[in-house]
């Protein structure tokens, strides 16, 4: 980017911040090209700057190194971020401008659009703003006692599916193990929608859902299509890795679409 902009801008520059939410791992990891801090909202009503190693503004050297920094989110944390019109102008210092940001979501919501609201009501636009302000607010919300999924027939859900499977696992109680074997599980079952249920082009989706009763975890995915019958090399191959690692496994096809029930009981307490 920085390459870019040096040849594209012809002495122009651009500060840049680039952050990486990791939901699973509960981490934000930030570099910053000059850029203002992201700043974290705790559930408890704090909030604090991520600070990122400092770096030039994209465009003003050839050569410029950029480091990164990880932060910890607690579930339920709201990461803001936002351009440096926010908090910066011509009658603004950027240190007075973080001290009002801070000051602007004290006491106030932690939910994206009505944090985003609550900052934007609070601007006194005497200040000196001149520059385009823009938010970005996310929430890492943790999955419920129950998980429901809506996922486009395609092979790249699966990647969705599993993350927030894993991570309603694990919240679950469930060990790593019994994590991974039931991971691979439903990913048969999503595989087999994905690949037998719908046409390779459909729009159609299907739905994964997974919740716990007791020690029991039972893990749904309903389709709206048929299952072509697969090819004879490897046929019934993902239905017997089902039946190996889960308790039970039921297939109900009907006229609407096709759900595969998968039923095992987690080794701990039964309490979540």
């Amino acid at each position: 980017m920085n390459s870019f902009v040096l040849e594209g801008e012809q002495g122009g520059m651009v500060t840049l911040l680039y952050a990486i939410v990791d939901p699973d791992g509960q981490t934000v990891q930030v570099a910053s090209a000059g850029h203002p801090p992201p700043l974290v909202l705790d559930p408890d009503g704090g909030s604090t700057f991520v600070e990122a190693p400092a770096g030039s503004p994209l465009g003003v050297t050839r050569y410029a190194a950029y480091e990164e920094s990880v932060t910890t989110l607690d579930p339920w944390s709201t990461v803001l971020l936002y351009t440096d019109g926010l908090v910066e102008g011509p009658e603004l210092p950027l240190g007075q401008g973080l001290e009002g940001l801070l000051r602007s979501v004290e006491g106030g919501p932690r939910e994206p659009e009505a944090l985003c609201h609550a900052v934007l009501g609070s601007l006194d636009m005497r200040a000196g703003f001149r520059d385009d302000l823009a938010l970005l607010a996310l929430q890492l919300t943790p999955p419920g006692k129950t998980l429901a999924l809506a996922l486009p027939a395609r092979p790249a859900s699966l990647a969705s599916m599993r993350r927030a499977m894993a991570q309603w696992l694990r919240l679950a109680g469930a060990g790593e193990d019994e994590v991974y074997e039931m991971l691979v599980a439903c990913g048969e079952a999503c595989a087999n929608t994905v690949a037998h249920a719908h046409p390779a082009l459909s729009d159609s989706s299907f739905e994964v859902r997974a919740g716990r009763e007791g020690p029991e975890v039972e893990i749904t995915v309903r389709d709206t299509g048929r299952w072509r019958p697969p090819g004879e090399e490897g046929r019934g191959r993902g239905l017997a890795v089902m039946r190996e690692l889960m308790d039970d496994v039921e297939i109900e096809p009907s006229e609407h679409g096709t759900t595969v029930k998968l039923r095992r009981r987690l080794r701990g307490d039964g309490e979540t």
